[in-house]
């Protein structure tokens, strides 16, 4: 059974297939370097999509369930069949969903199941009262506990949804990217700028982020009309994937507040590096968050950053040194921020620079895996030692 034995078997859950959000990009890289590693995995997923392809990609066995829909008991039935068949040495839930279904779902999950968790969003909404009690009662259920920034934990275990001692904060990593190859990306960049209807005198401000209450693009916007009779050079493109209501609900604001202009709405794409090296500011303004892939994929190409102060955003982006951050829904002190880091570029520059020297030192791939390798070897080990205990 796994460490020092045969090879590691583990089977990732998932609530989602796609990999558009921070949550299933987390899953998706995790898959990929524990197959490298020579780790016999499993996914048990909804059906179709991206991981999927990823799964045969990478040669691991895809359990398509319908984790994505309503927590019903068949599905947990569906799924503790496929861990019976699979015996996986580790459970590793990735998210809230996930975890609802996998620990009822698995016998053994006191001692093998792992609970990623992707931000805290059990206190939001009208169950939230019915979702931290079912969180408080899988708690027991519960081997270790994942999160991926410390402030999470802090909450988490405020609101008695995780136990400390049982724990470990494991920042989101990227693949960063060396000078040489952000210099590569300039002919992209310049082609973004244009597609962005930014000139070179432009200051180009770059939002990227699905539509929702979340991430906030309505007070984005307003701050932006705020800004612009100060700063006309301004230009903000948003690149935000959402229903056709919901864009058009966008355009509506952005043709009200009379910056039709200078406000481009692009359509996503799967690789942001050339946007980011673009832009002169990344602008994450959301009410909440865990800790976005957004921030670090930013810093990493050099481009200065505004956020707010909520989730790992001060983790990720110690200020004043390596960037803004406004207090969540205060229009006046985003503006605020906004203007001040426009108007300065070579604290833009310093800044940008000491941000992506912290990504390359803290927030990297191999550091993710790593020490979510080590969380691996150490539950197995632990599990090895009783059962020998009690042999």
């Amino acid at each position: 059974m796994g460490v020092g034995r045969d090879p590691l078997r583990v089977l990732l859950v998932a609530a989602a297939n796609a990999t558009t959000g921070g949550g299933e990009r987390h899953t998706v890289d995790l898959a990929r370097a524990l197959a490298d590693r020579g780790v016999e995995l499993g996914i048990a997923a909804p059906a179709g999509g991206d991981l999927a392809r990823v799964a045969a990609e990478i040669g691991a066995t895809y359990f398509p369930l319908p984790l994505d829909g309503v927590l019903r008991f068949k599905t947990i039935l569906q799924l503790r069949g496929v861990i019976e068949r699979f015996a996986p040495d580790l459970v590793h839930a990735q998210g809230a969903r996930a975890a609802a279904f996998a620990r009822p779902a698995d016998l053994q999950a006191a001692k093998r199941l792992i609970y990623t968790v992707h931000g805290i969003h059990a206190d939001q909404g009208a169950l939230r009262f019915f979702k931290l009690a079912v969180e408080r009662i899988l708690r027991r259920r519960t081997a270790y506990f994942i999160t991926v920034c410390a402030a999470d934990k802090e909450r988490g275990v405020q609101l008695r949804i995780l136990e400390p001692q049982r724990t470990r904060v494991i920042y989101n990593g990227i693949a960063t990217h060396a000078a040489v190859d952000l210099q590569a990306k300039q002919s992209e960049a310049e082609a973004f700028r244009t597609e962005a209807g930014a000139s070179p005198e432009s200051l180009l401000l770059l939002h990227v982020g699905r539509i929702s209450p979340q991430k906030n693009q309505s007070q984005l916007l307003e701050a932006f009309a705020a800004l612009m009779p100060q700063m006309p050079q301004a230009v903000l493109a948003l690149i935000s994937a959402g229903t056709e209501q919901q864009q058009a609900a966008l355009a509506s604001q952005i043709d009200h507040l009379g910056i039709t202009s200078s406000v481009h709405l692009l359509p996503p794409r799967p690789d942001l590096t050339a946007a980011f090296v673009a832009a002169d500011l990344f602008v994450l303004p959301s009410l909440w968050e865990g800790f976005p892939y957004t921030i670090i994929e930013a810093a990493d190409a050099g481009c200065a950053i505004v956020a707010t102060d909520v989730g790992g955003n001060k983790e990720a982006i110690a200020v004043p040194q390596e960037g803004w951050l406004a207090p969540p829904g205060d229009q006046t002190a985003l503006t605020a921020a906004l203007t001040e880091a426009l108007e300065d570029p070579e604290q833009r520059h310093k800044r940008a620079a000491r941000a992506k020297a912290h990504v390359d030192t803290a927030f990297t791939l191999e550091a993710m895996v790593e020490q979510t390798f080590t969380l691996y070897q150490e539950l197995v080990r632990s599990a090895q030692k009783e059962e020998g205990t009690h042999a």
